[in-house]
């Protein structure tokens, strides 16, 4: 049985999350192994696949992974205390399939939430990403329709404490930094094929679309 490195599971597992995170209950009623009848109105997780398995094998394996993922978050020396069998990445990745998310785009999977425009004003920012219930959103050319970077909650309290207000555009303030800190995705790409990033975007021919929430 080959051993991985923990990242790997890490990175399989962020996809998981990011599946569920705006999966259409329909699927969920398709699955076998899920009790998924009366699913309509909760929060889709990797804890209510567990809860709502009717397989007793694959719940274990859905917490035993759970809990993984949970000490690799929290404590600095999961590299050196976890190794990961591959047999556990082949577990997830069946689990994706059996949701039917293997061989969605990026564009299928993408949340459609409005982007902000660069004529915006920091109030606005602070508005929009509370309302959205996010703490990051990409900014866009209000022309165009192209990225020009992204805003997030930490980006907002440095631009204020370096002397901004809440009447400053964020055309001000975007920067290099926020450009590189996206990572553009193209709609047509293939689930497996989405990197693990922190902000990802996805476009179509430069054109923005959505992005894949980070659970």
């Amino acid at each position: 049985m080959a051993i991985k490195p923990i990242n790997d599971f890490l990175t399989v597992y962020k996809k998981l999350e990011n599946a569920l995170f705006d999966i259409d209950v329909q699927n969920l009623k398709k699955v076998s192994w899920l009790d998924a009848d009366n699913s309509d109105d909760e929060d889709i997780n990797v804890f209510w696949l567990e809860n709502h398995a009717k397989d007793g094998s694959i719940q274990n394996k859905l917490r035993l992974c759970r809990m993984i993922r949970n000490y690799a978050q929290h404590n600095e020396d999961y590299k050196s205390f976890l190794a990961m069998q591959s047999d556990m990445i082949l577990f997830i990745n069946k689990v994706l399939k059996d949701l039917g998310c293997i061989d969605k785009t990026a564009g299928q999977l993408c949340k459609k939430v409005q982007a902000l425009s660069e004529k915006s004003i920091l109030s606005d920012c602070c508005t929009a990403l509370i309302n959205k219930k996010t703490d990051w959103l990409p900014v866009v050319d209000s022309k165009s329709n192209k990225c020009l970077g992204i805003v997030t909650n930490n980006h907002i309290l440095s631009w204020i404490s370096d002397g901004a207000t809440l009447k400053t555009k964020i055309s001000s303030l975007l920067s290099v930094k926020n450009e590189k800190a996206m990572t553009l995705v193209q709609d047509d790409v293939k689930y497996n094929s989405i990197p693990n990033a922190d902000y990802i975007i996805v476009i179509k021919d430069d054109i923005y679309k959505g992005i894949i929430v980070n659970d």
